[in-house]
């Protein structure tokens, strides 16, 4: 996992799918053999696992996927009661609601919560985050010219 995202984040894509696919694999089988309510070691490393997978889709576009793994994450954090990774799936679901064109709720919805989350679990770079797109999307909602600082 951890050098498919060096690779993604370094742009090397072909390297990164190479190892996000080797992790894909191993989530694939680990879900399929553990109980579903497994321990918090277990949980923390499918959240981890999903949350990257996740990330690397949005990164090279492929949305769909990016949101199954998504939702995966969002409705395993329901079912174990897990906070703690919310913040960063809510943001990144609403990245990827405005890349795809979601209605204005849709996104809006995602902040709040990931903005909520990240209060919630003292995460200050979601939340900053999350607050500066949530400003971001305003302006873009009511029409105002966006300077180069606020630009995507």
């Amino acid at each position: 996992l951890g050098e498919g995202i060096l690779y993604a984040r370094r742009r090397a894509l072909d390297q990164a799918a190479f190892f996000m696919a080797k992790v894909k694999t191993y989530l694939e089988q680990l879900t399929e053999q553990n109980d579903p309510h497994g321990d918090n070691v277990n949980n923390a490393r499918l959240l981890t696992m999903v949350y990257y997978l996740a990330e690397y889709h949005a990164l090279i576009k492929e949305y769909d996927q990016s949101n199954k793994y998504l939702d995966q994450g969002l409705t395993r954090c329901a079912q174990e009661h897990v906070t703690y990774f919310l913040p960063r799936l809510n943001l990144l679901a609403a990245q990827n609601a405005l890349e795809t064109g979601a209605s204005p709720a849709v996104v809006i919805d995602n902040l709040l919560d990931a903005r909520a989350f990240a209060r919630l679990n003292h995460n200050n770079t979601v939340l900053v985050q999350s607050m500066s797109l949530i400003k971001h999307y305003q302006d873009l909602l009511a029409g105002k010219p966006l300077d180069e600082g606020n630009a995507k």
